[in-house]
């Protein structure tokens, strides 16, 4: 009989879905993330989803890599994050109307 387990586990926590108002009764948004773990001794490709048309993702923490620094660079929806055994991710989610940006996110310096 075949063992069954999940090698990874991805949640998405949707900035668009915040039931919260401002002080002049307008809603609140947020930026979309998604949160990857891999608890196997494996790496594992996950598959990162395509919430609108043009959505990228931004590794923001990623704690396979030293001190947890954010890798550089975007990676575009429906292709596959590098998920370090062991480790856990948090991207944060980028629509780009159509045209390549260079953000502050983008890039490897922290926000200010």
């Amino acid at each position: 009989m075949a063992q069954s387990f999940i090698h990874s586990l991805g949640m998405f926590l949707s900035g668009q879905g915040l039931e919260e108002t401002d002080e002049r009764g307008r809603k609140l948004v947020d930026t979309d993330f998604l949160v990857l773990l891999n608890p196997h001794h494996e790496d594992v490709e996950f598959t990162l989803p395509a919430i609108r048309t043009g959505s990228r993702w931004i590794a923001w923490m990623d704690t396979s890599r030293e001190e947890g620094l954010r890798p550089a660079g975007t990676h575009d929806a429906l292709t596959n994050y590098p998920l370090q055994a062991r480790s856990m991710v948090v991207l944060m989610e980028r629509h780009v109307n159509g045209k390549k940006e260079e953000s502050k996110e983008e890039s490897n310096e922290a926000p200010s």
